[in-house]
């Protein structure tokens, strides 16, 4: 069926998307922590300002990230109500149901999105 073959492509293009904006936040902690340790310590300048280099780096990649991010989810939003406007028995279709469950977690990725940033 073409219509949930482009369901599960969204889906996953979508939890890609999310996979990778996880991956930037988990980078960012650690890239911020890493900073201050290195501040604490008394670490060379050189050293705090090559870590502080990548941190803005990471940071730079974020806003083009969010907005893939945010063009698939309404992509998948977009299949989403075809599917329910087909009808039919949609709590058992799996592909539905999954795609239901990454687009709640894309949207609240997005909503947290500006707490991941400076």
């Amino acid at each position: 069926m073409a219509d949930q073959e482009s369901l599960r492509r969204l889906t996953g293009i979508a939890e890609r998307l999310i996979n990778d904006i996880s991956s930037y936040r988990d980078e960012i902690i650690l890239l911020k922590q890493q900073i201050q340790d290195l501040k604490d310590k008394g670490t060379d300048e050189h050293d705090v300002r090559k870590r502080e280099e990548c941190l803005e780096e990471t940071n730079l990649v974020l806003p083009n990230c969010r907005q893939q991010l945010l063009d698939s989810l309404l992509q998948l939003s977009t299949a989403i109500e075809a599917k329910q406007a087909e009808g039919g028995e949609l709590e058992k279709n799996e592909f539905y149901q999954h795609a239901l469950k990454v687009q709640d977690n894309g949207y609240e990725i997005i909503e947290s999105f500006d707490s991941i940033q400076d």
